[in-house]
């Protein structure tokens, strides 16, 4: 075989190619120049003659050069991976590959390490950097070198001018002197990966030696590499959720954040009353509570925690009894009584729009009205009475709201609303009536309490009382009044403000007082409160019963908004479909038994649905309908084709064996009772995942549960438990440990 020309005669060896090929590599890979990598190749080929393969490298990275530009490729690369270092597998990787299976990177850490450049574990390298305060000694002496020094063990400026008999301006200036020209003879020294941190957040000494461990010449030397000023600096707390602080830091800085905080069952909760305030009602009152009971389990914790005699965290009862009554996790209840409940974990524009409280117009009324009308959705958003529906709707501070004001529990006004107007209006229509049926008639329409209205209700109408009944001279419609709404009023259900505004719009002149129960049943109507029915049919009830049932699929909407606050419709619905005589199959749909029945469904295949459920899914467990399905849940029912509504509609039913919430656009529900929580079922997902990306789990919690929920809102319900969101690495965990163990 020829040998190679280099083109101009003159012959190249195989073996001076490789030279080049190589030097040219470690060119690529380590930077510097080429022809100086080229003359480190040949002097080892003159002075090891025999080297070859593997040995030729060692004696290559033995030279000056090679040695050289390597060992400033791994300090920079180590620099680059920060104080928490990279692998030693990592760092390999981004070193020239002819070195894989050599040591010469393990030897070169070795020297690095006994120099004091970088620190090696078993898995980690990391750089290493001088402190400030060695070079300082390292100096020359001189009255510079010696006033830093004080300085930086902690020594006032005026008390160095006066040891030295100079101001303390003078001093200063000396100090910076100094300091600068040190600063300027290295890039940088250990203290400076506390640089960022300690520039940004405001730190006392005490504090930063508490966090990093570290004497009081660092935070000296921090201080004097300080440019903001502290009134540019950020709380300490905001650490936790900077992305350019390491996690292991900012573990660190958690001894000063949480030196004020004590750890319960898993969370950190901060040391104050306010917080533990919350802690004891969130373990210790969930359900009514005496506020006199609060304070003893508060005093209970105390002890516990060895803080009882701590006078800051006592209690005073009037004045934080004032401020629980505000707070947003307690509803409270009549006798001082009340529960935690979490306002941040429901969403509550369902709970608005079906109270539609802006169809009331300049009315004083009572929540008791608004809680009976709407039984199912007191029971789905967990309110048990009349006090909490209204100390819930005071502190929901929705815009939706703000015609409201909120009177003494339970009452609440919209505009301008007046309960002796409204009384007269009901002695109007009722007179003559005793004052026990008035009082009643007045609970059944604004809600008010029978017992309340007696004692404080009639007072001003005594001119209308003689033995024992009020009277007042009933207004009659004349005969073409009469005869005119006789012929306008052709339905069979009218709320009686309805007919009222038909009656003047006939007769704008008229008296709206004509209207009342004597003329209403002269036109043919049998009276109730706040509403009429024809008296062609028995009661209210069965006339409800039969526009509920007369048909296979009732579409309820085309007729409730006239009558769905009605207690005795409402009460109606409920009964019906707790005795599966209809079935709800999509909002405000119902579907007949009878129509079930002609497709081979009885109620016993209802109940056989909810056991197959209750067998499949098992005791405490979380499921949705769209769940079951893809866990492979499969039932005869299912081939009716309903959607997912009809079934959670079987399924709400049965309320011995499952209770329900309803988020994010469907119905949870949770096998056995003890209610329903949203939060219970992250905290079971993240048990069994410990770290979920927020994101993923939005779409999992879409996806596998039909759950359609924001990321915000997630974020904020997560916020509002023991389990910990992360805001850089957008995920949320088990619990904060969880966090770290794995950062």
């Amino acid at each position: 075989m020829p040998t190679p020309s280099n083109g101009g005669g003159e012959t190249v060896s195989p073996e001076r190619d490789r030279f080049a090929d190589l030097a040219e590599e470690l060119c690529k890979d380590l930077g510097g120049e080429n022809r100086l990598y080229l003359g480190a190749v040949k002097q080892v080929r003159k002075d090891h003659p025999e080297a070859q393969g593997e040995s030729f490298l060692y004696r290559l990275f033995e030279s000056g050069y090679a040695q050289a530009m390597l060992r400033d490729r791994a300090l920079g690369i180590l620099e680059l991976a920060g104080e928490a270092g990279i692998s030693r597998r990592s760092l390999a990787e981004q070193l020239p590959r002819l070195l894989f299976n050599t040591t010469i990177l393990e030897e070169l850490l070795l020297k690095l390490e006994g120099q004091g450049e970088v620190r090696c574990g078993e898995v980690m390298v990391a750089r290493c950097y001088p402190t400030f305060l060695s070079c300082v000694r390292a100096q020359p002496d001189s009255d510079g070198k010696v006033m830093l020094l004080k300085r930086l063990g902690g020594a006032t400026l005026e008390a160095i001018g006066q040891e030295a008999g100079i101001t303390r301006e003078r001093v200063r200036q000396r100090i910076k002197r100094q300091f600068d020209v040190l600063r300027a003879q290295k890039k940088r020294f250990y203290e400076d990966r506390y640089a960022y941190i300690f520039e940004n957040y405001t730190f006392t000494c005490e504090e930063f030696q508490m966090a990093f461990q570290e004497p009081v010449e660092t935070f000296a030397y921090l201080e004097l590499s300080r440019s903001k000023r502290r009134a540019e600096q950020l709380p300490l707390e905001r650490v936790l959720t900077d992305e350019r602080v390491s996690a292991g830091m900012r573990r660190q800085a958690e001894r000063v954040i949480y030196r004020q905080y004590v750890f319960l069952n898993g969370r950190y909760v901060k040391r104050d009353r306010s917080s533990l305030t919350r802690y004891v009602a969130s373990t210790r009152c969930l359900e009514q509570t005496h506020f006199e009971d609060l304070l003893e389990y508060y005093r209970e914790l105390l002890q516990e925690l060895g803080l009882d005699q701590d006078a800051s965290l006592a209690l005073d009862a009037r004045s934080n009894e004032n401020k629980l009554s505000n707070a947003s996790y307690a509803l409270w209840s009549h006798g001082k009584r009340f529960r935690y409940y979490d306002i941040a974990l429901r969403e509550f524009d369902e709970l608005l729009d079906a109270l539609e409280l802006d169809r009331y117009e300049d009315m004083e009324l009572s929540t008791l009205k608004l809680f009976r009308e709407n039984p199912e959705l007191m029971e789905e958003y967990d309110i048990r009475d009349e006090y909490e529906l209204h100390n819930l709707l005071r502190k929901l501070n929705s815009p939706r709201l703000t015609k409201l004001r909120f009177g003494k529990m339970p009452t609440i006004e919209i505009g301008h609303g007046d309960h002796s107007e409204q009384m007269l209006t009901l002695l109007l229509m009722y007179a003559p009536v005793s004052a026990d049926v008035l009082a009643a008639r007045y609970e059944e329409v604004y809600g008010v309490k029978a017992a309340t209205v007696l004692a404080n209700y009639l007072r001003e109408f005594d001119e209308y009382y003689f033995d024992g009944v009020y009277s007042i001279d009933a207004k009659n419609l004349t005969q073409e009044q009469a005869q005119r709404l006789s012929e306008l009023l052709t339905q069979d259900y009218y709320p009686i403000s309805e007919i009222q505004e038909i009656y003047l719009r006939q007769f704008p002149d008229a008296d709206p007082g004509q209207i009342n129960p004597y003329t209403l049943k002269t036109l043919g109507f049998k009276v109730y409160a706040g509403y009429v029915v024809k008296n062609t049919h028995s009661s209210a009830v069965e006339y409800f019963n039969g526009l509920l049932t007369c048909q296979d699929v009732v579409d309820a909407r085309e007729f409730e908004s006239r009558m769905r606050y009605v207690q005795a419709y409402s009460g109606e619905v409920t009964r019906l479909r707790h005795v599966r005589e209809i079935i709800e199959f999509a909002p405000r749909q119902f579907v007949n038994l009878r129509r079930l029945r002609a497709c081979g469904v009885d109620r016993k295949d209802l109940e056989d649905y909810c056991t197959a459920v209750w067998r499949f899914v098992g005791d405490g467990t979380y499921f949705t309908v769209t769940s079951l399905r893809q866990d492979g849940f499969n039932h005869p029912l299912d081939e009716l084709g309903f959607e997912e509504w009809f079934y959670s509609s079987v399924l709400l039913e049965d309320r011995e064996r499952f209770s329900y919430q309803h988020i994010g656009g469907t119905r949870l529900f949770r096998c056995g009772k003890g209610g329903a929580q949203f939060t219970d079922l992250l905290r079971w997902m993240l048990q069994a995942q410990r770290k979920i990306d927020i994101f993923d789990l939005r779409d999992l919690l879409e996806e596998r549960y039909g759950i359609a929920i924001s990321k915000d809102k997630l974020v904020e319900i997560l916020r509002s438990t023991d389990m910990y969101y992360d805001d850089i690495m957008e995920a949320a965990y088990m619990d904060y440990d969880t966090y770290f163990e794995e950062v």
